[in-house]
């Protein structure tokens, strides 16, 4: 009976004495526990227990070599109880461990949130919004540069929406400068001849031709144009952008008869691939309508001021490219003696450009 007895009561001590010591295990191999802990101690100002507690959870976390977020998290707490004791030169070697664990955890979530932040500085560009476009793309182009090897393609995307936004506002020599950096990583990265490299030199060309150096531009939007048939497709949407620049600086030479064909192809692959209030397709009318009139076919010319201005009305947010259809417009009325129309063309340009 007393050997029953001993092994009955030997049994449930046997057992508390193992869950006692695995919970024990359990405790202070869990890092978070330990600083947890350490946090307890820091509250009574027991830095030297603290100090050893967190040392022993980010040995543990060396031993694994996982370098988590939890192991980030430790450092943390390791670099300000230095730093709460005036020891900054060691504190800093802690927080300069865990800020690069924390970076390299969210590197992909910074990245993507990179590929937002390109994407809304672009429409917040083109909607005129400048400072805001500024201060996003910014944005993104540092933790693209901070993130990535030099020489990444993303970086160059942001280069190229920066040197968008810079030529857009007038700075032509940060635009140029944008669009070169953003060019070479392309060139480098894809080949001479690719469809990311037509896209900058077709920006380019843009900013050439507005800087007045046609002999400049036509070069770069002939070769952009040839590239992208190559590589996109000839009727590709960056196809029909290429021709409609194209064109504008044969109408600028005076050169109608080549410039017209290249718009009403682009017009063709508007209407086929964009919706119908695009302002891409808005503008191509508006250009066909500037050719016709330069060569008196003022009833040509005004039919495609009405369909550009039409378009215009209806997507209600290139208010930029609307004024300027309705100011063409009204030179074509008061070319063709309708003095009254002109005024109200003139009157609706004025209010959509102080709505900007």
């Amino acid at each position: 009976m007393q050997s029953k007895k001993f092994k009955y009561l030997a049994l449930p001590a046997l057992g508390a004495s193992l869950l006692i010591a695995a919970g024990f295990a359990i405790f202070h191999a869990d890092p978070q526990n330990m600083k947890a802990e350490a946090e307890k101690l820091l509250e009574k100002d027991n830095y030297a227990q603290a100090q050893n507690v967190l040392r022993n959870a980010i040995a543990s976390k060396d031993k694994s070599k996982q370098d988590d977020l939890q192991k980030a998290s430790l450092l943390l707490s390791m670099g300000k109880l230095y730093a709460n004791q005036g020891k900054y030169n060691e504190s800093k070697k802690y927080f300069e461990d865990a800020a690069e664990i924390q970076n390299k955890a969210m590197r992909p979530q910074l990245l993507q949130l990179a590929e937002s932040l390109t994407g809304a500085g672009v429409a917040l560009s083109k909607q005129g919004q400048y400072e805001k476009a500024e201060e996003v793309l910014q944005q993104a182009l540092t933790i693209r540069e901070n993130n990535l090897e030099a020489g990444d393609p993303a970086i160059a995307d942001s280069e190229n929406a920066l040197g968008e936004l810079y030529f857009a506002t007038g700075f032509y020599p940060q635009a140029e400068a944008m669009f070169k950096e953003a060019s070479a990583i392309y060139e480098k990265k894809f080949g001479a001849e690719s469809a990311k490299v037509a896209i900058v030199r077709n920006n380019l060309g843009g900013l050439y031709f507005m800087q007045g150096e046609i002999a400049q531009a036509e070069p770069l939007f002939q070769w952009s144009l040839s590239t992208f048939e190559n590589t996109s497709g000839k009727d590709s949407v960056n196809v029909a952008n290429s021709l409609v620049n194209l064109a504008e600086v044969l109408r600028m030479q005076k050169r109608y008869s080549e410039a017209e064909p290249m718009l009403k192809r682009s017009v063709s692959i508007y209407q086929a691939k964009l919706d119908k209030d695009s302002p891409n397709l808005a503008n191509a009318y508006n250009n066909l309508a500037l050719i016709c009139r330069m060569q008196n076919r003022m009833a040509d010319a005004q039919t495609y001021y009405k369909q550009s201005i039409a378009i215009y009305d209806k997507g209600q947010e290139n208010k930029t490219g609307l004024a300027s259809a309705l100011n063409n417009y009204a030179e074509l009325l008061q070319a063709t003696a309708r003095p009254a129309e002109a005024s109200q063309m003139r009157f609706r340009a004025q209010n959509k450009i102080a709505q900007r």
